[in-house]
Order: C-alpha cells, then sequence, then structure tokens
C-alpha cells in the first residue's frame, strides 16, 4: 500500500493510500475498493486525520475548507471538512462511467465556490476506434452545501487520459479531441450559470 495521489494546500499534505491494487498501468479494470484520505502537516509530518471511502482516481481535489472526491461506489461526489475529516455534504447520484479503467478517469475541479464534475459516462467505456465521439455530462455542485447548480455537455476530449476541464477567469473550458474525426471545437462557459460565453 502507498501514496497514490498527494495535493499540498496551505502548508498540508491531503493524501489518497491505497491498497497496492492499480498494477503495472496495463489496460484494466479498477477495483471498486477503499482507500484512505490522510491530511498531514506538509513540514512536520503529523498527522491531522483520517477518513476512508471508495474514491474515484482522479477526483480528489482540495480548497481552503473541504477537500472534495467522487466515491464511484455510490456515484455521489462527498466532501470532508478540512478542519476535522467528517463529511460536509454528499450529493445526489452522478452520471459515471459503469466501471473504473486504467486508461481512464473523471474529473473533479473546485473553483469560487463551485465543485465541477466531468463524469465520462460515454468516454470513461471508450478505448478503441479513436476516442469517444459523444459529449458526457458536466456538474456543477455548490461548495458550500452539495446542490446541483447546472449541468451542461462536457466535450468528449482526452484519449486514453482523465477528461479536459480547465477553470480560467471564471470561464469553464472544455474541448472537443478524443479522435481526429472531431472538429476540435472549444467551449467555454460561465462558471456560476453554464451559459456559454465562448465558442470556436
Amino acid at each position: 500500500a502507498g501514496a497514490e495521489e498527494i495535493l499540498r494546500s496551505e502548508g498540508e499534505l491531503i493524501v489518497l493510500i491505497g491498497p497496492g491494487s492499480l498494477g503495472d498501468g496495463g489496460r484494466v479494470t479498477r477495483p471498486v475498493e477503499i482507500r484512505k484520505i490522510m491530511a498531514l502537516d506538509a513540514a512536520a509530518g503529523d498527522k491531522h486525520w483520517e477518513a476512508s471511502d471508495v474514491v474515484a482516481a482522479g477526483t480528489m481535489a482540495v480548497d481552503g475548507e473541504h477537500v472534495y472526491y467522487f466515491n464511484f461506489d455510490s456515484k455521489r461526489a462527498k466532501c470532508l471538512d478540512r478542519k476535522s475529516g467528517n463529511v460536509a455534504w454528499t450529493s445526489q447520484p452522478l452520471p459515471s462511467p459503469a466501471k473504473q479503467t486504467s486508461f481512464f478517469s473523471s474529473r473533479l475541479v473546485v473553483q469560487d465556490g463551485v465543485v465541477l464534475f466531468a463524469s465520462g459516462e460515454f468516454s470513461g467505456m471508450t478505448k478503441s476506434g479513436g476516442g469517444a465521439g459523444r459529449a458526457d455530462t458536466l456538474t456543477a455542485l455548490s461548495a458550500e452545501m452539495g446542490q446541483t447548480m447546472w449541468t451542461g455537455k462536457h466535450l468528449p476530449s482526452g484519449y486514453s487520459s482523465p477528461e479536459n476541464l480547465f477553470v480560467i477567469d471564471g470561464i469553464v473550458w472544455c474541448d472537443s479531441s478524443s479522435n481526429g474525426k472531431l472538429d476540435g471545437t472549444v467551449v467555454g462557459m460561465d462558471l456560476k450559470t453554464g451559459q456559454i460565453k465562448r465558442q470556436f
């Protein structure tokens, strides 16, 4: 067992610790299993708290008050209090792939009070044929309470990689780039409302 993901924020390390089952990177289905989230002092190494849950790969994120991730078993986003590790909220069920694969992961990003989840319910199931060719679901949740603020289309992006999802100056960006048959469209949506602001 060992660290699979490490986030550093405000003098603290948030570490995702797995049971050592990820293998050698081959094309496999990731097991749905419990992992530990540990908060450590970045300088001294002292443990602040520890929690356990089914944390989907690539979905852990942190801000000044909370730690967020997607639970692949319950299909819900979860939020932990940054000080205690206690559960602050759990979202309603969200779209997600039918299984976790080694060549893909959903993407969760938090910015300015909004938690964005690019599910990859189609992209996460497509390996051959040049990548996914249809949009997945993008869900915006309130970082404070976990309720859905808006949903939209997340264009098929990346090939054998996590979903593309960026927030720049209050605009959420994604692109249509998962295979050579797509037109490469880039879309920018308002972070708070999901309204399309830019497209090229």
